[in-house]
């Protein structure tokens, strides 16, 4: 699957992501709570179960929904995760 635009359009304008995911049905978003944790919201747009590698700049903290296991997302159909970050 070809990259988005938003990925494309991100990487232009120099923005670092926190949390990368090799699978394009995975969207990520990012959401400050302070100066060294994120909150990453993490959504299955695929009517189907998929797995995906995890590349974070930090550590995985406090999961609040959905299986992070060993840098490995996995996410039921059309389904989310929400979890911490610390940078």
């Amino acid at each position: 699957m070809a990259e988005s635009v938003y990925r494309l359009a991100a990487k232009e304008a120099g923005v670092e992501r926190t949390v990368v995911v090799d699978n394009p049905a995975v969207g990520l978003t990012e959401h400050p709570l302070d100066d060294r944790t994120l909150l990453v919201i993490a959504v299955n747009y695929e009517p189907r179960a998929v797995v995906g590698m995890l590349n974070v700049k930090g550590q995985v903290g406090k999961v609040y929904r959905g299986e992070i296991e060993n840098g490995t997302i996995h996410l039921r159909p059309n389904a989310a995760a929400v979890f911490e970050v610390c940078r």
